[in-house]
């Protein structure tokens, strides 16, 4: 579909999206476009209406919920097995997560994080 206007539908897609905090690749494999030119579209939008855009990005998921931030092991605890989880002590997912890989962009650097909604090792 390169070089294709996007259509009200793929629009809205695109907007879910945008809101489940998927990444520009995710976004792009899911509508069958270049991760460039879902870049533009969404870029394009928000200048044209930043508003909403604000009102959209405001509805996905908030890192603010993390379960890391009451968990005993995110101080580098280790168990009573020895185990010391690979997010805290070296920013590496943990096996059996449930979480959704997000795009951050802060001072024109292009990262990515991770919105956790459930982690097996939790321990508050």
């Amino acid at each position: 579909m390169r070089g294709t206007r996007w259509t009200a539908h793929e629009a809205q897609l695109c907007q879910r999206m945008v809101r489940k905090g998927m990444t520009y690749n995710e976004i792009a494999e899911a509508l069958g476009r270049s991760k460039y030119g879902v870049r533009m579209y969404i870029d394009g939008k928000r200048k044209k209406s930043p508003d909403s855009w604000k009102e959209i990005e405001k509805r996905a998921p908030m890192q603010s919920k993390q379960p890391c931030w009451t968990c005993y092991y995110a101080t580098g605890r280790s168990d009573d097995d020895g185990w010391v989880c690979p997010w805290a002590s070296r920013l590496k997912p943990v096996d059996g997560w449930d979480a959704i890989k997000v795009r951050r962009v802060d001072n024109q650097t292009d990262t990515f994080g991770y919105i956790i909604k459930r982690c097996p090792k939790h321990k508050a």
